[in-house]
């Protein structure tokens, strides 16, 4: 089956239910049932992550960079969960208005 094409009462309705939960909560639990329902798709993710979370020779700024990686973790997982969920709901929606057609 294709990715559907997401609606913005799905896209909404997803990312109301994410700013529920706290955003390291959010990122942990996505990243393991990522890892769980889509390995692929977490190996992916992750790999891509990896040079941005690579120690840098010298910080630009003065947060320490452990500060920074986390927090590129944390909110690229944040946006993945958002997208990996909205599609989720957005076939349920979809399977739900064809039974009830």
């Amino acid at each position: 089956m294709t990715i559907p094409r997401i609606t913005e009462e799905c896209l909404h309705a997803v990312v109301e239910k994410a700013v529920q939960a706290h955003p390291e909560i959010f990122a942990a639990t996505t990243m393991l049932e990522m890892k769980v329902e889509q390995p692929a798709l977490y190996a992916a993710l992750t790999s891509l992550l990896k040079p941005f979370l690579d120690p840098l020779s010298e910080p630009v700024e003065e947060i320490p960079l452990a500060v920074c990686q986390e927090m590129i973790l944390m909110a690229s997982f944040c946006l993945a969960g958002v997208a990996f969920k909205a599609i989720k709901a957005q076939i349920e929606a979809n399977e739900m208005n064809e039974a009830w057609s």
